[in-house]
């Protein structure tokens, strides 16, 4: 097993533990966990030797594992978690083990919320958008080493999505029969509103920063946006500058789903009804600011 202590010179308390497949490098964690202990994770990892080599000074540990169903990773997760929580180590994500789209679908249909998940019957001429179950078009899967894939039991996933940038917008009459019962795939109803305004709200316990940005692109990516805008809420707050559906959905998923860690995107529809795209929780950098990762840096220390 490899360890890596990523703490800066001037970064003094307790740390907190960063169990990382693949590293930190590039993601959101690199930046917005102060005191960064880094372990490298892989899915054959003994409960118990993590537990013990970790520094008795350790206040929490993240899961952060970029695949998309981490029920077994590592294998003695459960275990793990039980020997954290007996050393009184706060464990972030420790019931975020599937944000698969059918997870994220099933969760907002219990919940009530707008559902974007489509139906083989209805307007032919709708536009759907095709994805893969897995996080990210299952990308990182594939990257995991032969020997983890078998640990892990998973299979190669889709060969007709092979990346996030291989989505598919594909009127309801012309998507093909096979699709709609392929267990890789998902097909949902393309989402969009007149302002043509992306939602993605980065979660680090309380701490909620909320950004959205336009972008003409139909398929939308944060590096597109512009006219970009961002709050910085605890939870729960309700500002009259934000809407309250957008609001709401959030607080309410991000409960329901145990997210402490993680980001969320959301698009509205025509009728300001916010639907839950995708959630990612180990979200990867792009354009941040100063402020939003000073904001969700502090999160760490609240009690």
């Amino acid at each position: 097993m490899s360890w890596f202590w990523n703490r800066p010179a001037a970064e003094t308390g307790s740390p907190n533990a960063v169990y990382a497949w693949p590293a930190c490098r590039g993601y959101y964690a690199e930046k917005a966990v102060p005191r960064r202990l880094e372990i490298r994770a892989k899915p054959t990892d003994l409960a118990s030797e993590i537990s013990a080599r970790l520094p008795e000074a350790v206040r929490a540990f993240l899961f952060h594992v970029d695949v998309t169903d981490t029920s077994n990773f590592p294998l003695e997760r459960g275990r793990l978690i039980q020997l954290l929580q007996a050393r009184s180590i706060r464990v972030l994500n420790a019931h975020v083990t599937d944000i698969s789209k059918r997870a994220v679908h099933a969760l907002a249909q219990q919940l009530a919320l707008p559902c974007a998940r489509a139906s083989r019957n209805g307007d032919g001429r709708e536009l759907l958008i095709v994805k893969t179950d897995r996080n990210y078009g299952g990308r990182n899967e594939r990257l995991l080493p032969r020997r983890y894939r078998r640990a892990l039991g998973l299979t190669d996933g889709s060969a007709i999505i092979r990346g996030a940038f291989d989505y598919k917008l594909v009127p309801r009459a012309e998507v093909p029969a096979p699709w709609w019962d392929d267990p890789h795939l998902v097909l949902e109803r393309f989402i969009t509103n007149p302002a043509r305004r992306l939602h993605r709200t980065h979660i680090v316990l309380s701490h909620f920063a909320f950004w959205s940005g336009v972008s003409p692109l139909p398929i939308k990516k944060i590096a597109d946006c512009s006219d970009t805008c961002e709050h910085f809420l605890r939870k729960g707050e309700l500002p009259s500058g934000l809407p309250p559906a957008l609001l709401r959905t959030v607080y309410d998923f991000a409960e329901a789903f145990a997210l402490d860690y993680g980001a969320l995107d959301l698009i509205a529809d025509d009728a300001g009804r916010y639907y839950i795209i995708d959630v990612n929780s180990t979200p990867w950098r792009g354009t941040e600011s100063p402020e939003r990762m000073a904001f969700l840096r502090a999160a760490w220390d609240r009690p």
